[in-house]
């Protein structure tokens, strides 16, 4: 006669479970090395960047901020729900690509990096909101000291993102053409990024703004206008009408642009990338119709270009 299987006591079955459960501890928030995509996450995520400069393998703050809180659950549990990680690393041992070293020799000139560790918090759009480095206490004070710095950027950043990121703007799902004018942002970004063209938005009071007006017969209805902007510029009217009627979300999209990209006057233009970021701005009526108009847009572009080539992104 056989022999009935026996069952593991009651205590060894919490044990095993309570292994099993600590052997597969949460995967720690990612360290990221390039800030052009650090950025790139805040967009999209709304959080903040935090940008740890550091000599990883000599600095010896550097290595006691890392065990004391950066290596700690308690952080990197806050991290993965309020912060874009970033390690921009200076070793004198550790091999790095020529590429990063450079890239990160640029960075620490631009944020005025001049000892380590040096942490900052930067906003979406590379706007520094606050700087710290080794801090007594381990993680809990070190995570107070940095929320302070992340709640200035949340309200802001989650309140634009929509507008910023092709997210719920009005007329989304609009079709957009190259050299055509479109009201909704959030279209003209897609497809700025999907056929990698630059936007030109235009800010316009189109029924009462007398410059808004000559810059509409002297520039932007003129055949050479309307025949270079073909297949080459995504085009965007940000209009603020006082008698015209206007649909409720796109004047809502219109007053975030408004404020975000800091327009005072009509008529203003801003040339942004097939990314967003701002190329360059102007205001005013501009002298000299379609062929000045033109070759100032093209000097911006061209300006732009050599500025990425001499900055590359790497990894």
């Amino acid at each position: 006669m056989g022999r009935k299987p026996m069952l593991a006591p009651r205590y060894l079955i919490v044990l095993a479970a309570t292994f099993f459960a600590t052997a597969a501890p949460a995967s720690a928030a990612p360290w990221l090395e390039s800030y052009d995509n650090a950025i790139a996450t805040a967009r999209r995520t709304g959080k903040t960047v935090l940008a740890n400069f550091t000599g990883s393998d000599w600095c010896g703050w550097c290595i006691r901020l890392d065990k004391e809180v950066f290596s700690t659950p308690r952080f990197q549990q806050w991290a993965d729900q309020n912060v874009v990680l970033l390690k921009l690393d200076y070793p004198r041992r550790r091999a790095q690509s020529p590429a990063l070293k450079h890239r990160n020799e640029q960075l620490a000139r631009k944020f005025r990096v001049g000892g380590f560790p040096t942490i900052l918090f930067i906003d979406a759009n590379g706007a520094v909101v606050g700087r710290s480095g080794y801090r007594k206490g381990g993680p809990g004070p070190w995570i107070g000291h940095a929320g302070k710095f992340v709640a200035k950027v949340k309200p802001e950043t989650s309140q634009m993102r929509s507008v910023f990121e092709g997210g719920p703007a009005p007329g989304g799902a609009a079709r957009v053409v190259s050299g055509r004018w479109t009201e909704s942002f959030g279209a003209a970004r897609l497809a700025a990024s999907r056929h990698d063209q630059p936007m030109l938005l235009k800010f316009t009071g189109s029924d009462w703004c007398r410059f808004t007006k000559r810059m509409e017969q002297e520039v932007f209805a003129r055949p050479q206008f309307t025949g270079y902007a073909r297949d080459r510029l995504i085009l965007v009217q940000v209009d603020f009408p006082r008698k015209a009627k206007q649909k409720v979300e796109t004047g809502i999209q219109n007053l975030k642009l408004k404020r975000r990209l800091g327009v005072r006057g009509y008529p203003t233009y801003v040339l942004m990338d097939p990314r967003g970021r701002i190329i360059t701005k102007w205001s005013g009526f501009q002298k000299g119709g379609p062929g000045r108009f033109i070759a100032r847009i093209e000097q911006a572009l061209h300006t732009a270009s050599n500025r990425t080539a001499e900055v590359s992104p790497s990894g």
